[in-house]
């Protein structure tokens, strides 16, 4: 899961490193990964992109505006709604930590993620 995902571009990225080459730019992890997972005759190189799953956290009234194209992006999985997060965004305030202004902000948020569908 990748959070705070504002724009294309930072989602692109989050693709990138998320799955390895040829698809994206993944490191192999001097093959630390494959030794753990690579288990049963599983050969962990060859199936791991097919089993990644990218998570998108939109956390912010930006990310919002984004939705739509942030959910487009090749790649992206799944994307989700930091509700909890946004007090903590410099582009809101709310009076209380505990209070969410989830409703205001992210208003349009679900039809537009229903559109991407």
């Amino acid at each position: 899961m990748i959070p705070t995902v504002d724009d294309v571009d930072r989602a692109r990225e989050a693709v990138k490193w998320a799955r390895y080459p040829p698809v994206a730019r993944r490191s192999a992890g001097a093959g630390q990964a494959a030794s753990i997972w690579g288990i049963n005759g599983i050969n962990y190189r060859q199936t791991f992109n097919d089993n990644m799953l990218v998570v998108i956290m939109i956390a912010t009234p930006t990310g919002a505006a984004n939705a739509y194209d942030i959910a487009s992006v090749p790649g992206v999985d799944v994307v989700i709604i930091g509700n909890t997060q946004e007090c903590a965004s410099p582009e809101t305030s709310c009076p209380s930590p505990w209070m969410s202004r989830t409703t205001s902000t992210f208003g349009a948020l679900p039809s537009t993620l229903r559109a991407t569908a």
